[in-house]
């Protein structure tokens, strides 16, 4: 992956496949929901990673963390590491 990565930031497009919601997480930019064929996305990873609807749709189910993002609401949106999770939390408990 570091070696795709390094393509990818030389100006190399980069197409994968891959149902492993954590590694498209970390390194697509853009991601292509597709199921049956069909195209039913198409957005950056911070659009399609919560949008649970459309990746339920395709039988794919989001990465860890920006699905428990969701389901606390807005407290914590556009969260996708725990590093983010962690610092919101130490700074609402006066860490």
């Amino acid at each position: 992956m570091d070696l795709i990565k390094k393509r990818n930031a030389a100006g190399c497009t980069v197409l994968m496949v891959c149902h492993d919601m954590e590694l498209v997480q970390d390194y697509a930019q853009r991601i292509l929901v597709v199921s049956g064929g069909r195209l039913l996305g198409d957005g950056s990873m911070a659009k399609i990673m919560t949008d649970e609807a459309l990746l339920s749709q395709a039988s794919v189910a989001s990465a860890q963390i920006p699905a428990l993002a969701t389901r606390f609401g807005g407290l914590f949106e556009n969260v996708f590491t725990a590093e983010e999770m962690a610092d919101i939390i130490g700074r609402r408990c006066g860490a």
